[in-house]
């Protein structure tokens, strides 16, 4: 098959030298070429023109999801309801657990992120050059990137001016907490204990003379047929219930959330039904008619 003529100017010169070609074809293919060099750097100056006018344009759909997610975490910080994870306990903890702890710190950002009203985090007692961080680091890619506000000072220190708001969060509590106060700072101990040692956060918050308050369970749970029944619950379940109370005011609805089913708790609510639809009049015909 016969090749089509070249259209450059070095082969147009080197195929002078066998097919002639006149002066006046030679410079309208120059001058061709030049239009064709011009025309593609005028659309790249349009291209970077339109990009730097409007950087969304151009922009993939999961580009736009992260700049959405970055501007609602952005916006937390200024208004969002805080809510502070206390590091303080790393020296307690052991290897194994301080890597549990770096996990769910993880989870915390990942629920706060998702949320549609996110939490103003806070990772206090959290030094940048200490061994715990380089954990998180380790374990979660991109934690240097969180957009949390991190201190390597403790809780007192970070709101030395806002004492008065401090409510610690703390399953030793001896009161059940009513609702979540958004001029409150709510404290969560970042505390992984396989031990189960009792105490250590209700010490604390004793010692410094700290309100704490215990979540609800126990006023809105009871004990099912089996289960652990342990409220001693994780800082990423914390945050999850925390989320969903602000998203629902309902203790029921949000402690569901974050409770795990092996712990064998259910509603009270749903108990009580239970109880009465099996005493009161009638009752037998219901069970009649769920068994059918």
């Amino acid at each position: 098959m016969e090749k089509p003529p070249s259209t450059s100017l070095e082969n147009a010169n080197k195929d002078a030298s066998v097919i002639p070609i006149s002066k006046n074809k030679f410079r309208k293919l120059r001058n061709y070429q030049k239009r064709l060099q011009n025309r593609a750097i005028k659309r790249e100056e349009e291209r970077r023109t339109q990009k730097e006018q409007n950087p969304l344009r151009r922009r993939r759909p999961h580009e736009d999801e992260k700049l959405k997610t970055q501007e609602k975490l952005i916006k937390a910080q200024q208004i969002g309801a805080q809510v502070v994870i206390d590091c303080q306990y790393n020296d307690q903890m052991s290897e194994k657990e301080q890597r549990r702890f770096a996990q769910q710190l993880r989870r915390v950002y990942s629920s706060n992120k998702a949320a549609s009203d996110p939490l103003h985090l806070y990772f206090t007692n959290l030094c940048p050059t200490g061994e715990f961080y380089k954990v998180c680091t380790q374990v979660n890619d991109g934690f240097e990137k969180y957009l949390v506000e991190r201190t390597d000072r403790s809780i007192l220190e970070a709101f030395s001016d806002q004492l008065g708001k401090l409510v610690y969060l703390s399953p030793d509590a001896p009161l059940p907490l009513d609702f979540f106060d958004p001029s409150k700072i709510y404290i969560v101990g970042g505390l992984v204990d396989e031990t189960t040692r009792s105490n250590v956060t209700a010490s604390f918050t004793q010692s410094k003379s700290i309100p704490s308050a215990r979540l609800p369970i126990q006023e809105y749970f009871e004990r099912g047929e089996q289960g652990t029944y342990k409220t001693v619950l994780t800082v990423n379940q914390i945050v999850d219930i925390i989320l969903k109370w602000y998203e629902t005011k309902d203790w029921i609805k949000a402690i569901q959330v974050g409770l795990p089913q092996r712990t064998g708790f259910i509603p009270k609510c749903l108990s009580q039904r239970a109880s009465e639809g099996a005493t009161s009049p009638g009752s037998s015909s219901v069970v009649r008619t769920n068994k059918a």
